[in-house]
């Protein structure tokens, strides 16, 4: 992974998180699998699409710890054109079960036509991820029905860029905090570790992009994340065209 505004202290810290992700993901998946095999009339769909969510979390783990392998060996992230509908409909089904878990309800809301950026799959992934989680974890005091969480994506209305907007119905953040939601190590949690926000900035400024926190249309927080769109105009396959 490639977190260079990150102080070397904090690198050790975003190791710990972007692995403990995936790995509790894993988690989750395997248990929800156990739980509807062991009910009195085993639910094989259900656990089924649980293993294949365990599966995807740990192939994620693996790309991420391929990452962290080409930092250290001071390498460049290998960039290559991102399919942004694609990767965060999976990023999506790797989050759900630990989103289901907090009792969050999830509204995907995606449109076309596909949209492309210049950039790293597995992080891209990582940022919509951890604005899910921290989404769903802000809205922990809220009763069942009303932890409504919402994510969004497509092309800005200028067409240069791609936007991608996660909103809560949340507490909020507190106009003292606002100044350093994004620095490593600050959180109002007293289990977290300050660094999901932080890894969020590194990543997003990595990738030439821009990353902005806004009220909650109701209540919470709206975070708006724009990546440079990559190529021009879409072909009739709806990818962009060689060259462009």
């Amino acid at each position: 992974m490639r977190h260079a505004s990150l102080l070397p202290s904090a690198l050790v810290a975003s190791i710990v998180h972007e692995i403990g992700q995936p790995l509790s993901a894993v988690e989750t998946a395997a248990s929800a699998a156990v739980r509807w095999l062991q009910r009195p009339h085993p639910d094989l769909d259900e656990a089924l699409a649980m293993l294949a969510q365990t599966a995807l979390s740990a192939r994620r783990a693996r790309r991420i710890i391929q990452g962290l392998r080409a930092m250290a060996r001071q390498g460049e992230p290998e960039f290559s054109p991102v399919d942004v509908d694609d990767a965060l409909r999976e990023a999506v089904t790797l989050a759900g079960a630990g989103l289901a878990e907090q009792g969050a309800h999830l509204e995907v809301r995606a449109s076309a036509p596909p949209c492309f950026v210049h950039g790293d799959r597995v992080q891209i992934q990582q940022v919509a991820i951890n604005l899910l989680t921290n989404g769903a974890e802000a809205m922990g005091h809220l009763p069942g029905d009303a932890r409504r969480l919402g994510i969004a994506w497509g092309a800005s209305a200028c067409g240069r860029s791609v936007e991608v907007v996660v909103e809560d119905r949340g507490t909020g953040i507190a106009p003292e905090n606002a100044a350093h939601v994004l620095e490593p190590f600050f959180t109002t949690k007293s289990s977290g570790m300050g660094m999901g926000l932080a890894i969020c900035r590194s990543i997003v400024d990595a990738h030439g992009g821009s990353l902005a926190f806004q009220p909650g249309a109701t209540a919470g927080t709206r975070v708006t994340v724009r990546l440079p769109r990559l190529g021009g105009p879409l072909c009739a396959s709806g990818r962009p065209q060689q060259g462009a």
